[in-house]
Formats: C-alpha cells, structure tokens, sequence
C-alpha cells in the first residue's frame, strides 16, 4: 500500500479545519469529521480517503505522545 504525503500551505482557517477534524475523532463524532475532512478535500485536491487517513494518523500520533510524556 503507497501512502501519498499531503502538504498544503495552513492559514489560520485550513489550521482551524483541521483542528476541527481532530476534535470530532475524540469526540466520536463521525458527521463532523466527514464534513470538516471534505472542507480539506476542496481546499487542496486530494483525495478524501488519505485526508482521512491523515488526520486519523495525526490525531493517535498525538495522542500517543501525551500518554508517553505523561508516563
């Protein structure tokens, strides 16, 4: 399986799209997460299953390393 790297340049609203991603995975709140990762699909062209998969990445990255750092 090839993942592909998405880059996009973050203005404070594409940061806060993102961000709303994000917290709508820890609130299990599917209707939001879809709708904020379409928003990302617009803005950049990419497709809405490696968004997705990014921001799911992102967001278990995050939450891993704020386990780790807690001990």
């Amino acid at each position: 399986m090839k993942i592909k790297s998405i880059k996009i340049n973050l203005n404070k609203e594409r940061l806060d799209t993102v961000m709303k991603a994000m917290r709508a995975i820890e609130h299990e709140n599917k209707a939001e997460l879809y709708k904020a990762c379409d928003q990302i699909v617009a803005d950049t062209g990419t497709s809405k299953d490696d968004v997705v998969f990014h921001i799911l990445c992102s967001t278990y990255k995050n939450a891993i390393s704020m386990l780790m750092a807690k001990g």
